[in-house]
């Protein structure tokens, strides 16, 4: 997991929806009985190489029934400014979103971001 040795991260913003859409794609509905969970952060690399940045970097979601989500596959398209897949370059800080595609009964849940090399993670209550 990437998490937090190679990134800092601030979170800016975090809303519910039902639909996503970007200016020029089609928008897209969130599967019934779920939700999508649309997180505005920023992100810098603290390191003195580009990183490659990727959705499986060690941030999920963790609700209150104890489940834990990756991030939305099909975000390509649904979203202005998504932030994985991007090469982040050295102290440059990159601003964007996440999505998560969550169950509509999760009452509560957590940003967990995984810290590189170890077992540690820290969570951020988003709701």
């Amino acid at each position: 997991l990437a998490g937090c040795c190679r990134i800092k991260f601030k979170i800016i913003n975090s809303e519910e929806k039902q639909i996503i859409n970007s200016k020029y794609g089609t928008p897209t509905v969130a599967k019934e009985g779920a939700k999508f969970v649309v997180i505005d952060l920023e992100l810098t690399n603290t390191t003195d190489t580009p990183f490659n940045f990727s959705n499986s970097d060690g941030f999920a979601i963790f609700d209150d029934k104890e489940r834990l989500f990756a991030e939305y596959e099909y975000v390509i398209g649904s979203v202005d400014n998504y932030l994985a897949q991007r090469t982040l370059s050295p102290d440059i800080t990159e601003r964007g979103v996440f999505v998560y595609e969550i169950p509509q009964d999760a009452k509560s849940y957590s940003l967990t971001i995984g810290k590189a090399g170890t077992n540690e993670a820290y969570e951020v209550l988003l709701k």
